[in-house]
């Protein structure tokens, strides 16, 4: 049986390389990539490593947000001083596994909790915590909101990073799943972390409902925050709702594309540490 299907196998590679042929000549893209039986491999078959060493899979071209430290090298280079050996870091909206994994091999000593409703996302996420050797993660299949225990709708995108709980968004159309969704204040306390250092909140629009649903977290440990913002109004919301907090938020880059669409840092205003790190960076981080 084995010998049969690995035959077969070598019969499609050639028979596909007779069909390419005639297009050698007249169009090289063709003659690369047409494949009349199947693609030899995709991205879902490679493994990648970034160039600090970390080990990726996807299915998608977006797996290159973790192979690459170009996508939000901003944020890289703020980790890269604002990290310690015992950081508890949790990562809203992980997709892959671009910050978690770095933060969990630097931070050998802390924990890393990272949320991801997108079962395709998941999935992945989980394989390449396996493929880099990674025990101080936490990773769990739900999303963070303004209450617990709730069953939403959660919406697939166009790619493996533009999923969300918002139906408005750039969404494959009808195409929707149901998830559990928390608190991140309750799942602070599910996992019994006694800290909380920083917390990436990456969400495609949802803000408002994931800091709602974590103020006791920010009252109480006074993380850093790093939250990508999508929207006016939605720029509105968390500027008011971080400045009731104390918190003092920093733009770091502003989409070409969308002025309300912001990466931001933000820290409590008694953050002496934090202060220092972040605002020695932002003249030079806005400008990337």
């Amino acid at each position: 049986v084995e010998r049969s299907r690995g035959l077969g196998d070598v019969y499609k590679r050639q028979l596909n390389r007779l069909l390419r042929l005639p297009f050698k000549h007249i169009s090289k893209d063709i003659y690369m990539e047409w494949n009349v039986v199947r693609k030899p491999f995709s991205v879902i078959n490679c493994i990648f490593m970034s160039e600090d060493g970390i080990l990726a899979k996807g299915y998608d071209k977006r797996i290159m947000l973790v192979a690459s430290l170009n996508h939000e090298r901003y944020y890289h280079e703020l980790l890269n001083e604002l990290l310690e050996d015992d950081t508890v870091f949790i990562d809203v909206g992980a997709h892959l596994g671009a910050f978690s994994l770095r933060v969990a091999k630097r931070c050998r000593n802390g924990v890393v909790i990272a949320l991801e409703p997108d079962p395709r996302n998941y999935y992945y996420l989980v394989q390449n915590i396996m493929l880099n050797n990674l025990t101080n993660i936490i990773a769990l299949p739900i999303a963070a909101y303004s209450e617990s225990d709730r069953i939403l709708t959660f919406w697939f995108g166009t790619s493996s990073g533009e999923s969300s709980l918002l139906p408005d968004w750039d969404v494959i159309k009808g195409t929707k799943l149901k998830v559990l969704a928390k608190k991140l204040d309750d799942v602070v306390e599910m996992v019994g972390v006694e800290k909380v250092d920083l917390i990436k909140i990456d969400v495609e629009g949802a803000e408002h409902y994931v800091l709602e649903g974590a103020v006791s977290a920010l009252k109480k440990h006074h993380p850093v925050l790093f939250l990508e913002v999508h929207g006016k109004k939605q720029w509105g919301y968390v500027s008011k709702f971080l400045f009731r907090l104390d918190y003092r938020i920093r733009v770091v880059r502003i989409s070409p594309l969308n002025e309300y669409h912001r990466n931001t840092v933000a820290y409590w205003k008694n953050d002496a540490r934090a202060e220092e790190i972040i605002e020695k960076h932002i003249p030079e981080v806005i400008r990337k």
